[in-house]
């Protein structure tokens, strides 16, 4: 897919300004054609800004999670190796629960 010239929290923006005035200004003034902005608004329609730095967020620690998991899948019985496994998860910002 190709990468937008737009962050996510700039078409929210924009997406912003298209509800203070009509669709072809907003679109002529970022030099975007209209249909991307319905496009924009199907795709990013009900999110606010600090929505999507929240959905952001989420998503890294998400796969940071799973990177840290993926390391440590190793099947080890023994107590040590375990509390071994903990500590480097929590060394890479789990929580010690996860």
């Amino acid at each position: 897919m190709r990468k937008s010239r737009f962050t996510e929290e700039q078409i929210v923006s924009i997406l912003g300004e298209t509800d203070r005035e009509a669709v072809p200004v907003a679109a002529k003034r970022h030099g975007v054609s209209e249909q991307t902005i319905y496009t924009w608004k199907k795709r990013f329609g009900s999110f606010q800004p600090d929505d999507v730095r929240r959905l952001k967020k989420l998503v890294a620690e998400r796969d940071l999670e799973i990177e840290v998991m993926k390391e440590i899948a190793k099947k080890m019985v023994s107590v040590p190796a375990r509390r071994e496994q903990v500590a480097y998860a929590v060394r890479r910002g789990l929580s010690q629960r996860a």
